[in-house]
C-alpha cells in the first residue's frame, strides 16, 4: 500500500467515525519526518459535514518510520501498542477521573492501528488551538517551561488518582500495557534522542 493510499485510508476511518459526509481533506504544512516521534508525521485538515452542520478537523498523522533496524528490534511493535493503550485505555480513564478539561494535556485520539507494518497513530492537532511544538535544538522559553511543568504536574496528579482508585476490571484492562521494553528498543530510542539514528 502505497503512503497516500495509506492517509486515505486512515482518514476515511476517521471520516467513519465521526459520522461525515461530503468530507474531503488536503495536506497541510510540511510532512515531516522526525526521528524522536519515531514515525513520519503527515498534517492533514480534514473538512465535512454530519447531522450538526459542517466540521473541520485538524490532526496530524503519525506513521511508523521505515527503518529496518527499528523493525528487526520489535521497537516499533512495542512503541505503537503502548502509545495506542496510552490514547485509547490510559487517557479515557484520565478524562473520566479529572475535576478539570484534559483537551489542554492531550490531543484527541482519532485512530489507531498496531497492526505490523500498519503502524499509525493519529490525534487532533493541538496547534489549531494556539500549541507549538519544540523544534529543533532551541531551548524552551520560561512560558513553555511554566505550561510544561504544571501540565507534569496535573498528569501526575491523574495517574496518582488512578492508581489509588482504580477497579479491578480497569487493572485489567491496563495490566496487558505495562511492561518492559526490549533493551535493543531503549538502544534505538537513545540514538534517535540523540541524532544519529539510521535509516
Amino acid at each position: 500500500m502505497s503512503s497516500e493510499e495509506r492517509l486515505y485510508y486512515v482518514v476515511s476511518q476517521i471520516a467513519k467515525s465521526l459520522e461525515l459526509k461530503n468530507y474531503k481533506y488536503t495536506r497541510s504544512g510540511i510532512d515531516e519526518n522526525i526521528e524522536n516521534y519515531l514515525g513520519e508525521l503527515v498534517f492533514v485538515t480534514i473538512n465535512g459535514e454530519t447531522n450538526d452542520g459542517e466540521i473541520k478537523k485538524d490532526i496530524v498523522v503519525k506513521f511508523a518510520p521505515n527503518n529496518t533496524s527499528l523493525r528487526e528490534s520489535g521497537a516499533l511493535e512495542v512503541v505503537y501498542s503502548v502509545e495506542a493503550a496510552v490514547y485509547t485505555v490510559l487517557l479515557p480513564y484520565f478524562r473520566r477521573l479529572s475535576k478539570f478539561d484534559t483537551r489542554e494535556l492531550f490531543p484527541e485520539c482519532l485512530f489507531t492501528d498496531c497492526t505490523q507494518y500498519k503502524e499509525v497513530l493519529a490525534v487532533s492537532n493541538m496547534c489549531s488551538n494556539g500549541y507549538r511544538r519544540h523544534i529543533d535544538n532551541k531551548f524552551l522559553d520560561i512560558d513553555h517551561m511554566i505550561v510544561s511543568l504544571k501540565s507534569l504536574a496535573k498528569f501526575h496528579a491523574l495517574s496518582m488518582v488512578l492508581k489509588n482508585n482504580i477497579k479491578e476490571e480497569d487493572w485489567n484492562n491496563l495490566l496487558p500495557n505495562c511492561f518492559d521494553y526490549p533493551p535493543k528498543y531503549t538502544t534505538s530510542l537513545r540514538l534517535s534522542w540523540q541524532g544519529r539514528q539510521t535509516s
